[in-house]
Parts: structure tokens; sequence; C-alpha cells
């Protein structure tokens, strides 16, 4: 009988013990419940050139060959 009333003691001081812990951490802000801002990346734009016919290797390219995007 007495086991079990001071298993009963430990238990509620244990419960009680990380009860106040948490409190304590939340106040202090240590445990956010907000999700943190994650930052947007930048976004690249690339400037793509296709060819407006065929081009033989070791061909030198000039604006005649490319195709016009306009």
């Amino acid at each position: 009988m007495r086991r079990g009333r001071i298993f009963i003691y430990l238990a509620l001081i244990l419960i009680i013990g990380v009860a106040a812990a948490f409190f304590y951490l939340r106040s202090k802000g240590m445990l956010s419940t907000q999700p943190s801002a994650t930052p947007t990346p930048e976004v690249r734009n690339v400037e793509v050139v296709t060819a407006g016919q065929n081009i033989l290797p070791g061909t030198q390219i000039t604006n005649v060959r490319l195709h016009d995007p306009a």
C-alpha cells in the first residue's frame, strides 16, 4: 500500500515538473508555436537564343542564323 502512494506522489511530481518546464520555456519564447518565415528565392530570368536554321559544327553563329523571338 505504501509503495503505491510513493509511486503516485513521484508521478505527480514528475507531471508537475514537466508542465512547469513547458510553460517556462513557452513564456521565454523557446517553444515557438508560429513557424518561422522562409525567404522566397530570387527568380533569375535568362535570355534563350534559338537557331532559325540548321547550323553545322564549326560554323560561326551570326544574327542572320538566329531565330527572331519577337
